[in-house]
């Protein structure tokens, strides 16, 4: 079994390299079906690279949204916090207005209580450098025994 060599005409080479050579040009042949397949596949082709196309069109737009939210954002965090901190002040606020009118509402509500308050001059203060005073730091009213001829006699007494 050695190497057997078939000769062939040179004509007949020629004839194969041609048909070699169309096939690799129309790999279908010339019928009618192969050439309806040859252009579907053709709008295939063109249709895919127009989609591959479009997708770089939208990833490009998104990259450029995507930059132009953080610009957005960088600018407008700064107003929600302060936007945050108003709505903290004015619930504070909101708050205090509720206390005070519950506060004047029990006071109109209770029986109003009031013992007479005895005028009487209040002496000189001997100045405190230590302690500046405040609001809440009022001085207390003195108290002093009622003149003997303003006292009053018992109505009746136990004693007989």
């Amino acid at each position: 079994m050695a190497n057997e060599y078939e000769f062939m005409p040179h004509n007949d080479i020629i004839k194969l390299k041609k048909e070699i050579d169309e096939v690799k040009k129309n790999p279908f042949g010339d019928s009618r079906q192969n050439k309806s397949l040859m252009d579907s596949m053709e709008e295939l082709t063109k249709a895919i690279n127009s989609l591959v196309d479009l997708f770089k069109i939208a990833s490009e737009e998104l990259k450029l949204e995507e930059h132009d939210s953080v610009l957005i954002t960088e600018k407008i965090s700064p107003l929600l916090r302060k936007i945050n901190d108003l709505e903290q002040q004015n619930e504070k606020i909101a708050k205090g207005i509720v206390a005070l009118a519950d506060m004047m509402n029990d006071r109109k509500q209770r029986p109003m209580m009031r013992q007479p308050q005895m005028q009487t001059p209040m002496p000189p203060r001997e100045p405190n450098f230590m302690a500046a005073p405040g609001p809440d730091m009022r001085p207390l009213p003195t108290m002093q025994p009622m003149p003997p001829q303003q006292q009053k006699k018992p109505l009746f007494s136990l004693k007989k």
